[in-house]
């Protein structure tokens, strides 16, 4: 809705510290207000081919983080969530790093 994405604008822009420049942006990125949607997450889509070039080095693998149960759960629906929008997919990568679930201020992860 206008009023959430409203909402995040003026959380986004809450870090400018000079008053009229943070008023400036707010009223820039209102301005265009329609052409955030919230509805869904988005995917960028790029046929531009991507590697990270590391040299030598052994991938990084790290283990996962043992989480509570609640955490185990989230996690998994996020994760199911994630991947039924095409957000992430399966990998066999040999790198990995563990997540790090953080509560927001609604107690939800």
């Amino acid at each position: 809705s206008t009023a959430q994405v409203s909402a995040v604008i003026q959380d986004a822009v809450k870090h400018v510290n000079h008053k009229h420049q943070r008023q400036q942006l707010y009223e820039i990125l209102h301005k265009y207000i329609k052409i955030f949607d919230t509805s869904t997450p988005t995917i960028a889509k790029t046929t531009i081919p991507h590697a990270i070039r590391t040299a030598d080095n052994p991938p990084v693998n790290s283990r996962p983080y043992r989480g509570s149960e609640q955490q185990q759960h989230a996690l998994r629906n996020i994760l199911k969530n994630m991947s039924a929008s095409n957000q992430i997919r399966p990998s066999t990568s040999p790198w990995s790093s563990p997540v790090l679930l953080v509560k927001k201020k609604d107690g939800d992860y």
